[in-house]
């Protein structure tokens, strides 16, 4: 359960915070399904890139083909093609460049090598071979680095492999196994470690999809794991947006789906979201984030579009509750020592237990030196936090005022700058 959390003295370099989670009200979680121009080619189980804010599709259908999608106008580019066609590369973008790996060919065949494709020259080269070329892995760019995970062979297994490139020395290492060999998972990347979420583990079948969330730590070459998605699927299209990870569409047992759903990292929960068109939901569905949208490439042979799904953003409101009135005709005696401050949280209009990181401001509009108060003059450094949830939906930041003196407060609640709430109250 999240905290209402405030610094210590010695932390004060930084704004007092309130600590919830991220987007995790149903509504919140919502969000609108729209289409792209149709793409130039089809091309199933793409890599995906994105540079410049322009999304790169490298090979899919047994294809060398590049194509280059441009949000902004809704608009296609054909660009210089690979050497080798692919089906379900690894990839992503890396310093201004596209890094595509692995897939296999029309007849079954790996491709281990590794191109690398530059916009400004619109040419490829090529860098260091995989150690372990498959098909329907996992791909995350972390810490300048290509990281492949998992993925299948020509004999029905799934794997657990780890493998890492980096392009300063143009090398491949090998991190630790993920615990649940699998293929065909969605990937994303939340603090510095890769969420790889669901898959499935006898690729001949299709006949057993996992909800499994195993999470990698390239800092301490370890695995953890953490809530399941709730829809077991193999294939789903994820991005991470607003620090919250999307998996839409899949793939579960022969049937295509149109779920949609999101994790919250910060709670280790899962929601519901806006269902995927049904025409996106079959198998090697691959995904990528723009100016937070999802785009995604959808296997159907009638279907020539990318999907791009945008959710709504969430509009938080702070109401401040007695003992502090409404009216500002509150008054209190510094002498007391503090100030509870005691509010409810919305977002969209719906009561709301979880809000982003958050900062408190304090102002004196009358009385001796106007202006903003420094935090170190209010803030209270004895309390350990575990008084600060008053009930499931209510917050109390009980604000030291014995050296603010005699005057008139104005207390802000504040989301990535912008009020959300305020209060009035005065000091005697």
């Amino acid at each position: 359960m999240s905290a209402f959390v405030r610094r210590r003295t010695g932390s004060l370099a930084f704004a007092i915070f309130l600590v919830f989670a991220t987007l995790s009200s149903i509504r919140a979680a919502s969000g609108i399904w729209s289409y792209s121009s149709a793409m130039p080619a089809m091309q199933w189980a793409p890599a995906m890139g994105v540079i410049d804010s322009k999304l790169y599709l490298a090979g899919g259908s047994y294809s060398n083909t590049l194509t280059v999608y441009d949000p902004a106008s809704d608009s296609w580019a054909t660009k210089a093609s690979m050497t080798y066609g692919r089906y379900a590369p690894a990839g992503g973008a890396i310093n201004g460049k596209l890094y595509v790996v692995a897939g296999h060919d029309g007849g079954g065949t790996p491709h281990p090598n590794l191109e690398i494709y530059d916009p400004v020259t619109d040419s490829w080269s090529t860098g260091a071979s995989i150690p372990n070329s498959y098909s329907y892995t996992a791909s995350a760019v972390n810490g300048g680095k290509l990281y492949v995970i998992g993925g299948a062979t020509g004999s029905c297994s799934s794997l657990d492999y780890v493998q890492i490139y980096d392009p300063v020395t143009d090398s491949w290492t090998s991190g630790a196994p993920m615990p649940t060999p699998r293929f065909g998972m969605g990937a994303a990347v939340i603090g510095g470690k890769i969420y790889v979420i669901g898959g499935g583990v006898n690729p001949c079948t299709d006949a057993e999809p996992v909800n499994v969330n195993e999470v990698y730590d390239p800092a301490s070459d370890s695995w953890s794991t953490q809530a399941p998605m709730p829809t077991p699927r193999e294939f789903p299209a994820t991005g991470l947006i607003d620090g919250a990870l999307y998996a839409a569409g899949g793939y579960f047992s022969g049937t295509s789906l149109s779920v949609n759903e999101v994790y919250n990292p910060s709670l280790n929960t899962w929601a519901a979201s806006t269902p995927a068109p049904a025409t996106l939901a079959p198998q090697n569905v691959s995904g990528s984030v723009i100016n937070r949208t999802i785009y995604a490439v959808s296997t159907l042979t009638s279907e020539t579009r990318m999907f791009a799904f945008t959710p709504n953003l969430a509009v938080y409101t702070a109401t401040i509750l007695e003992p502090i009135n409404a009216n500002g005709s509150s008054v209190f005696n510094a002498k007391r020592g503090s100030v509870p401050i005691k509010f409810a949280l919305a977002v969209n209009g719906e009561s709301t237990c979880q809000l982003p990181a958050a900062t408190i401001a304090l102002t004196r509009t009358a009385g001796a030196t106007l202006g903003p108060i420094n935090q170190s003059d209010y803030i209270m450094p004895s309390d350990s936090g575990s008084d600060f949830r008053v009930s499931s939906c209510q917050y109390v930041y009980n604000l030291a005022s014995g050296s603010l003196g005699a005057g008139t407060y104005l207390v802000e609640i504040k989301v990535a700058s912008a009020t959300i709430g305020t209060a009035t109250f005065a000091l005697r």
